[in-house]
């Protein structure tokens, strides 16, 4: 077991580093939307090509939930998980259903970038640089406080989850880079021509 995976204050100072990334990120998307609502010819500065621009995830249907912009929940979301990564700093111990309730957080933190990285590529046609910065991030969120919990033994309960647990503490780093290369040769993959054009 790696010092790193059990450290709590390691711990916090990664999610304050990541927390802060997602926040900048979120709140110039909140701005660039805000601009977009009140002036429709607004151009965004990441409108950079027609495939990498933001201007079709800000006014498309899944750019927002509830009626409320997406970039609006992540600001709430990195804002809440900055509280949490600084008091980590700080030293606090909490409660593991807390600790459970964060993994859950992270978990559907996951799952909706992912929803929103196969709209892009299937749906929209083109990848948002903010965007993808909010997804980078919170993939690694997951990540890192994954392997904190399955190290300090929060997240095994029973033989088959401690099996996963092992498999966990040992691979997790091949595992985070394995996962990005895969959306990195998705995003090749789907674009091909366009950065071939590059060349």
């Amino acid at each position: 077991m790696r010092i790193w995976q059990t450290s709590q204050k390691r711990l916090g100072l990664a999610l304050t580093i990541f927390s802060i990334i997602g926040l900048i990120a979120s709140f110039v998307l909140t701005y660039d939307t805000i601009e977009k609502i009140k002036n429709p010819s607004f151009n965004p500065t990441c409108n950079i090509s027609p495939i990498i621009s933001c201007g079709k995830a800000m006014t498309s249907l899944q750019g927002e939930l509830f009626g409320i912009p997406n970039p609006v929940y992540g600001i709430m979301a990195f804002t809440a998980l900055l509280a949490f990564s600084v008091t980590l700093l700080a030293g606090a111990r909490y409660k593991r259903w807390l600790w459970l309730t964060a993994e859950f957080v992270a978990l559907t933190g996951v799952i909706f970038v992912h929803y929103l990285f196969y709209v892009s590529m299937v749906e929209l046609g083109s990848i948002c640089p903010w965007c993808s910065l909010v997804w980078v991030t919170t993939i690694a969120i997951f990540w890192y406080l994954t392997t904190h919990l399955v190290a300090t033994g929060m997240l095994s309960w029973q033989t088959k989850s401690n099996r996963i647990a092992n498999f966990w503490k040992t691979y997790s780093a091949p595992v985070l880079v394995l996962w990005y290369l895969v959306l990195i040769v998705i995003v090749f993959l789907r674009f091909s021509s366009y950065w071939l054009s590059l060349i």
